[in-house]
């Protein structure tokens, strides 16, 4: 359990056992993705800056996990994500409609900020309990 009140249960996939290799050739043993793991659950919170394919990840892992989380995407990788979907069925292929797309995912408890420097500068973060959005309230606003 992860210590936060109301937070669900989070628990590492259960897969087969071995190296799994990963684009590039990078081999990732089953004993390095619990470390991962143990550092993950342990975090207080969970940061991204410009994480690539990550990105949805590290959002759905905080919000499953009930860490606070600050994530600013960068590339939206549709081609490696053909199956995500906005709520109304279309495919997810810019910026703008990724950073509402992780929005979506948990409407009041997430907000944005425009960031002061160039480039992709939209901070997704998880809003504290009380609610409080950013510039976007929770509406993927904000850029």
């Amino acid at each position: 359990h992860s210590g936060q009140p109301g937070a669900a249960e989070v628990r590492p996939a259960q897969g087969r056992v071995g190296r799994h290799t990963l684009r590039g050739g990078a081999a990732v043993t089953r004993r390095r993705c619990l470390q991962v793991w143990r550092t993950l659950v342990h975090c207080s919170a969970v940061v991204g800056m410009h994480p690539d394919g990550a990105t949805e990840a590290i959002v759905d892992f905080a919000l499953a996990s009930g860490k606070p989380f600050a994530v600013v995407p960068c590339c939206v990788y549709s081609a490696y994500f053909p199956t995500r979907r906005d709520n109304r069925g279309k495919r997810v292929t810019s910026y703008t409609a990724f950073v509402k797309y992780l929005v979506d995912k948990a409407p009041g408890r997430i907000g944005t900020r425009t960031l002061p420097f160039e480039g992709k500068n939209i901070v997704v973060y998880s809003l504290p309990e009380s609610g409080g959005g950013g510039e976007g309230e929770g509406e993927g606003g904000g850029g």
